[in-house]
């Protein structure tokens, strides 16, 4: 399986990525707090979208951030501090 991305051609192999997939699913049986790398992804975007220079409307918010604000949401929702 090929996967362009930026103009070139990645070799992707979808048996790596099943191998991945299930690792993460055995670890969210455990610690189901833990982040997909999408909710990663949108919680450091929405941390700097500041320095974009502009605010964001609903129409933008999905677009830049990644994620919808109810996703961002529930994935904030998984960062609890125990002990400050």
């Amino acid at each position: 399986m090929l996967l362009i991305m930026g103009g070139f051609i990645n070799p992707v192999n979808p048996v790596e990525n099943a191998v991945a997939n299930e690792l993460y699913s055995a670890v969210q049986e455990v610690s189901p707090n833990s982040l997909t790398a999408k909710e990663l992804g949108g919680i450091i975007n929405a941390l700097n979208a500041h320095n974009l220079g502009f605010g964001l409307d609903d129409n933008d918010f999905q677009t830049i951030i990644g994620l919808s604000k109810e996703e961002l949401e529930a994935a904030a929702s998984k960062l609890k501090v125990i002990e400050w």
